[in-house]
């Protein structure tokens, strides 16, 4: 997004408990903000805390701030709601992936634009054999125990590598089924060896109005892919990706499905991605309209 924009991109990091975090980068993001000659802010929500800190610092200073609002940062943990609609309702402009959710954020009395994440552009290296590849945050909205228990269905013949940090889920990586390998969390050039080599890449969501990073990632890689089936997924994901309720039968049947026609989705996932790359640039000159 920032390359597409021609924007800085500032991204800041502490380690430590949550509440130093909070305080250190909070200090950091108002210092930033009070020292940059740009007019125009840009900050993601999530993190609640720090586009409340941006909004404040963006008043103070007489700038303009554009909130980049992800699912979370929308329909929010229990308790930040306030918050939440706050900025969206404070902020110059909310930007949004998708019509379900720019309507969730005008409820919160937000100006939206609608431009869905630009198609990524990933670095020429390896691929990595992979059959089956579970992109996966091991978060709450992401229905990771019906692709386990769809693995047991599926049996042999179907093998699944699994990234992101599993021990915040709460599952025993022992009594995960023989076809499940859990690679954990890698680096961004493993992780794009093992998207470029993946037969099928499976990004699930319970959430209906968020487009998942993994299926961006996807398309750019080349890779056919699994998404669950809502009608944010199905309108801008037309070529490529199949789709499942996020039930283990339904997870199961999609992917034998998938498997069985993966020249054609391979074929589809190419067209979508020239498709793509020509609605990112109407997208984009959308924002650029709504920001002028």
């Amino acid at each position: 997004m920032a390359r597409a924009l021609g924007a800085e991109l500032d991204e800041m990091v502490a380690r430590g408990p949550r509440p130093w975090r909070y305080l250190r980068l909070g200090w950091r993001t108002w210092r930033r903000i009070a020292r940059t000659p740009a007019r125009d802010l840009f900050v993601m929500n999530p993190s609640i805390v720090l586009a409340c800190v941006a909004l404040a610092a963006a008043r103070a200073t007489g700038r303009r701030l554009v909130v980049d609002a992800h699912a979370a940062g929308l329909r929010p943990p229990r308790g930040l709601g306030p918050l939440a609609r706050l900025v969206a309702a404070r902020a110059d402009l909310v930007i949004v992936t998708n019509p379900g959710a720019a309507r969730a954020a005008q409820a919160m009395g937000a100006r939206t634009a609608v431009m869905p994440d630009p198609l990524p552009v990933l670095p020429p290296g390896p691929a990595a054999r992979c059959h089956l590849l579970l992109i996966c945050g091991w978060a709450a909205d992401e229905p990771f125990a019906a692709v386990m228990d769809a693995m047991r269905r599926l049996g042999d013949g179907f093998r699944l590598t699994a990234t992101g940090d599993f021990r915040r889920s709460g599952l025993d990586a022992a009594a995960l089924p023989a076809n499940v390998s859990l690679a954990g969390f890698v680096d961004e050039a493993r992780f794009l060896a093992l998207l470029r080599g993946a037969d099928l890449a499976i990004d699930l969501t319970t959430r209906d109005d968020c487009l998942v990073c993994g299926a961006y990632e996807a398309v750019a890689a080349g890779t056919p892919g699994l998404l669950s089936d809502t009608a944010a997924n199905r309108a801008y994901f037309t070529g490529g990706f199949a789709f499942t309720r996020n039930e283990p039968d339904a997870v199961a049947a999609a992917i034998r499905d998938a498997t069985q026609r993966l020249p054609a989705l391979r074929r589809q996932i190419a067209d979508l991605a020239d498709e793509l790359r020509a609605r990112d640039r109407a997208h984009l000159a959308a924002l650029e309209a709504a920001l002028a």
